[in-house]
């Protein structure tokens, strides 16, 4: 231990604290939140933290997206139970993902396509992707907007309005149930449901991103 000293870093500052007590002010900043201190050995983690950097950053839009997906899949849960609402097919947003491979992205009707195998793991794992797409997403609008704490703007240009035209205008019509689900037999009934669903996806990646900063802190 002899000669060893630890680093603490602050979202705002960082410091070297050796043996001695002294201290050499740093340069860190992520979002200009409480600090975070986190104490290493730097001989062990030779390599500076810091918390505004790509791996920083990446982790914690990965973290923000995959906890938001985990929200909305519980209000699925809650809806199904609350009023019966018929919970997403994964499976067939499986078959859909998987036919990809072979270069077909739209189909008349994605329950008449041939089946894949795994396609139900695959449907979930494409499910938490693109969740966790989003969360980088709105964690690179902050990054490049230079905000002082997560926004609600970011998450429902990201949850709401990219989500819900993606859903629309390409997932929707590539499954075979038309733009904006007009082939399915209460087209009005599945656009109001998307668009509820995202307006909780929003809310979720910005209750995610305050946990996650509000525990970092």
């Amino acid at each position: 231990m002899r000669g060893m000293h630890w680093e603490q870093v602050n979202l705002g500052y960082a410091y070297d604290c050796h043996r001695d007590g002294s201290y050499r002010d740093g340069s860190l900043r992520l979002f200009n939140t409480a600090p975070l201190s986190i104490l290493r050995l730097s001989n062990i983690l030779p390599i500076e933290f810091d918390m505004y950097s790509f791996p920083a950053l990446f982790l914690h839009g990965v973290i923000i997206g995959a906890a938001a997906t985990v929200i909305l899949d519980i209000w699925a849960l809650v809806a199904k139970r609350a009023y019966d609402a018929a919970p997403a097919n994964w499976a067939l947003a499986g078959r859909w993902f998987a036919h990809m491979r072979r270069g077909q992205y739209r189909h008349e009707s994605i329950a008449d396509a041939m089946k894949v195998r795994g396609e139900l793991a695959i449907g979930w794992i494409a499910h938490y992707v693109v969740g966790i797409v989003y969360g980088l997403l709105v964690v690179a609008i902050w990054t490049l907007q230079g905000v002082a704490y997560p926004t609600l703007a970011a998450p429902f240009l990201v949850g709401l309005v990219l989500a819900t035209c993606a859903a629309w205008f390409v997932m929707q019509p590539g499954m075979g149930l038309g733009i904006a689900a007009s082939r399915t037999p209460d087209p009005l009934r599945m656009r109001l449901r998307t668009v509820v669903n995202h307006i909780v996806f929003s809310f979720a990646l910005y209750v995610s991103a305050l946990a996650l900063y509000g525990y970092l802190a």
